[in-house]
């Protein structure tokens, strides 16, 4: 049985914005300023992974999210999920460093 979604959504909505907060292992945020920043889900109940595209925060630090767009939410499922920093001097890193996260895209009703 799967855990307890981190992040719910439901089918074909775009709000609320999906918001990560960024820290190395002693719990001190990140410095993402200037940095790519894509998030990226893993169907775990559904086929199909998704590439999306997200945004530093500039006035908190290490906070980036993820504002939904129509068709993000379209297929209903649980999701594995990570962010994915490419730093200004080319550098990758990937947040949470061991595992994931879950988003879970619920079902409309109507």
């Amino acid at each position: 049985m799967l855990e307890t979604a981190d992040f719910v959504i439901r089918q074909d909505d775009t709000a609320p914005r999906m918001i990560g907060d960024l820290v190395d292992g002693q719990g001190t945020p990140v410095d993402v300023t200037g940095a790519t920043v894509h998030l990226h889900l893993h169907g775990l109940t559904v086929e199909g992974d998704m590439d999306l595209t997200a945004a530093v925060d500039e006035e908190t630090p290490g906070r980036v999210y993820h504002d939904w767009v129509a068709g993000d939410t379209d297929v209903a499922g649980i999701y594995a999920g990570e962010w994915q920093v490419t730093y200004t001097n080319a550098q990758i890193e990937t947040f949470p460093n061991a595992g994931w996260f879950l988003v879970e895209v619920r079902e409309q009703l109507a």
